[in-house]
């Protein structure tokens, strides 16, 4: 079966990893849906997002207004350390990216 998802939606990200001196990230798709005739239809399951940011930055074509902060408990982890933070993010559509499956 073709697995390829030319054009999809991800709702919801989760664990990840990113070198701040590199810009490299890893980020999993906890939520993600392929897009069919323009709408969300099947879920893409265990997809990852990754790349290097100053590839992603110019890589966003559209930036929605409706900035909403999530709801969840996010954690930033390193050396098993972990800081609570929050995301207040509009939506974000981006051309072009690299997903693995």
């Amino acid at each position: 079966a073709d697995r390829r998802v030319r054009q999809g939606e991800v709702r919801r990200l989760g664990r990840g990893r990113v070198d701040p001196a590199s810009g490299r990230f890893a980020l999993a798709v906890e939520e993600g849906y392929a897009i069919e005739s323009g709408r969300p239809a099947s879920p893409v399951e265990g997809a990852v997002l990754y790349g290097r940011a100053a590839d992603l930055l110019p890589a966003i074509d559209a930036v929605g207004s409706d900035a909403t902060a999530d709801r969840g408990s996010p954690l930033c982890i390193k050396e098993a350390q972990a800081l609570p933070f929050g995301i207040l993010q509009p939506t974000l559509r981006v051309s072009s990216m690299m997903v693995s499956r």
